[in-house]
């Protein structure tokens, strides 16, 4: 990189964290507006295919998701470049699929992110992918799988490894410590895409 793009690459990273921490939060206008920012600076195909995915990851926690989330997810999905980044957007269009009750298109993304995940181990993108399998067997009563998904998330939790923030989240989703944050407070983990390198949430804890 040269230095100025090295600076333009430096912002658009930070906007792009600072997205997902107002979101996290609950204020989706700051994280929206976030994510205009980091997309003013740069057009590339990496990100708009963040920007795709995270403003659909903004519909649905606002509850204002439609056929443009929709859209918004299937052509995240085809920019991204990562298996890792792929599995995340399956993960919101399986939430969508679930909550506009069109299972055989959410069974399509079930299917294909059970076999996708097997080659990570980070807890954090477990937890993602363990929730919402569990969210979506919970929606079609499947009680087996159901079943198996929570204990892989409570294996998570008991992890002594896991890092707090996610234990803490993962409990407050199941209901098992009384955690009000806005994001706990959904049943299902939909997320975000972005440049982590900054790890600007280490002291976040989802709690904000």
């Amino acid at each position: 990189y040269s230095s100025a793009a090295s600076d333009v690459y430096k912002r658009q990273s930070i906007y792009i964290s600072l997205a997902m921490i107002y979101a996290y939060k609950g204020n989706l206008l700051d994280a929206k507006k976030a994510l205009k920012r980091a997309l003013s600076l740069d057009k590339s195909s990496t990100t708009i295919c963040y920007y795709l995915n995270n403003v659909a990851a903004i519909d649905i926690l606002g509850n204002k998701y439609d056929k443009k989330t929709e859209k918004a997810l299937l052509d995240s999905s085809l920019l991204s470049v990562t298996v890792y980044e792929t599995v995340l957007i399956y993960c919101n269009l399986l939430i969508y699929y679930c909550l506009t009750d069109e299972y055989d298109k959410a069974s399509f993304y079930a299917k294909k992110i059970e076999v996708l995940y097997k080659d990570f181990q980070y807890e954090e993108f477990l937890h993602i992918v363990f929730q919402n399998l569990y969210f979506y067997y919970t929606r079609i009563k499947d009680f087996k799988k159901k079943a198996f998904y929570y204990k892989k998330i409570i294996a998570i939790i008991n992890n002594p490894n896991t890092k707090k923030s996610t234990k803490l989240l993962a409990e407050g989703i199941n209901g098992i410590c009384n955690n009000n944050s806005f994001y706990s407070n959904f049943p299902f983990r939909v997320d975000f895409l972005g440049y982590w390198e900054f790890i600007i949430d280490s002291d976040l804890d989802h709690c904000l």
